[in-house]
């Protein structure tokens, strides 16, 4: 278009997203991280629910594009082309990272997800049965950093104590910190330790002084800083060992919003040929609009998140804006999901009512959730005609569409095996189908 002079307004959409918080989350992935570059004019929000609920998500995305307007349109700066491939997903290569033995991070493993304890090292204890009450309550994720504050010497016993406590469920403690490394409390066993630390263009000495400490007691420095920092800190940076070394930005730099600055930063170590990991933090600082509400949440961090990681940049992910530690945890695992990085749940796609579906497309919905959510590496399509069924669940595993009225096709990917199954039998049909391949497991 750009090419052929064709200045016509551009509509965004996510086609079959689905019900509930995955919906939303694909939809803010989708729709926001091209609204963040600037693109699109108007935007559909397609969701398996009832019509009126798609107008608040599509004004809360659309919130995010009038800030990102205002600050482009009072921003000075320029910047090179970020080194990103548009048309094909490439994940940036970095050094791995051991957070344990058995948790490594880098661009040959899984994002890793990290979550802000809201107790905190003045409460150790709780701050310990904090998070593994979310465990208990989440079933199959876990979170595989815990990130507190330390700015009290007091503190120290606490952070020793959290460590050895913790030092079997969660793999690391990232630990922000005000202290010098000689005041630092790297003694101790359990958790592995991430020193977080924000640096400035000028702490070249400060840079040097810690990663001799993280290499000497075996922990890591996850630098935060934004990319002209960076390029300052090149020399420092590039001296400490690999896998000792992790980038990160809690605050956005100046004229550029949140997605902005990651990608400058990531373009900055590129230029300097760090290949350190990613950390990309979900911060109240990093949000260009905030609300009390969840939906507001999780809307910000699945545009900021989302947009970087279908761009293959990201290898840790922590939303820090919920006000519960299990709400963090599941959304940085949602939102992994909804970019394709990490399947921890059955994935949905689901189409919205319309004048074409042949069954009553949410009831029947919510009870293949109930029948199969406990299926965390399977995609599910829930299409209600044949008319766009078959092509927008392409990719899914096994699909329920409708044939006729009353009666459901079966799918196994593209491919058509069951017709005409009646829609009372149906449900139980698709578990059948689900067995026979080989892709159940019991709850």
């Amino acid at each position: 278009m750009t090419d052929l002079g064709m200045d016509y307004p551009l509509h965004l959409g996510v086609t079959e997203a689905g019900e509930g918080e995955d919906a939303r989350i694909k939809s803010a992935i989708g729709i926001g991280s091209l609204l963040a570059d600037g693109l699109g004019d108007t935007v559909r929000v397609s969701l398996t629910e009832d019509p009126w609920h798609e107008i608040p998500v599509c004004k809360e995305i659309v919130s995010r594009a009038e800030g990102f307007a205002a600050l482009g349109a009072a921003s000075t700066v320029k910047l090179p082309a970020d080194p990103a491939d548009p048309f094909s997903f490439v994940r940036r290569e970095t050094e791995l990272i051991a957070l344990s033995s058995g948790c490594l991070a880098g661009s040959g493993e899984l994002p890793r997800v990290i979550v802000r304890s809201i107790a905190g090292l003045a409460d150790w204890q709780a701050a310990a049965k904090e998070i593994l009450d979310a465990h208990a309550a989440q079933r199959e994720v876990r979170a595989e950093g815990l990130l507190l504050r330390l700015d009290d010497p007091a503190h120290a016993a606490g952070l020793r104590s959290l460590r050895k406590a913790l030092g079997q469920a969660v793999p690391a403690l990232f630990v922000e910190t005000s202290l010098s490394p000689a005041d630092f409390p790297f003694d101790g066993s359990g958790s592995r330790l991430v020193v977080v630390k924000a640096f400035a263009a000028a702490d070249g000495a400060a840079v040097k002084t810690w990663g001799e400490a993280v290499t000497k007691h075996d922990a890591i420095l996850a630098a935060d800083l934004d990319g002209p920092t960076l390029a300052a800190l090149t020399k420092e940076l590039a001296a400490i060992p690999a896998g000792r070394l992790i980038l990160t930005s809690s605050q956005p730099q100046d004229g550029l919003h949140a997605t902005g600055t990651y990608r400058e930063l990531i373009r900055c170590a590129d230029v300097a040929q760090l290949e350190a990991p990613l950390w990309l933090r979900a911060t109240v600082a990093n949000a260009v609009r905030l609300d009390a509400g969840f939906q507001s949440r999780l809307i910000e961090a699945s545009i900021f998140a989302g947009g970087l990681l279908v761009d293959g940049y990201g290898d840790f992910l922590s939303c820090e804006t919920p006000t519960s530690s299990a709400k963090s945890l599941t959304l940085a695992y949602d939102i992994l999901q909804g970019a394709r990085m990490r399947q921890t749940k059955t994935e949905y796609v689901a189409c919205p009512s319309c004048g074409r579906t042949l069954f009553d497309i949410q009831s029947t919905t919510l009870r293949i959730k109930e029948r199969t959510g406990h299926l965390k590496s399977v995609t599910i399509a829930v299409m209600g005609c044949i008319v766009n069924g078959p092509g927008e669940m392409a990719d899914a595993d096994f699909g329920y569409v409708g044939g006729a009225p009353g009666k459901i096709n079966l799918y196994v990917g593209k491919t058509p095996v069951k017709f005409n199954v009646p829609q009372e039998e149906a449900v139980e049909r698709l578990v059948d189908l689900i067995k026979e391949k080989g892709r159940w497991v019991e709850a």
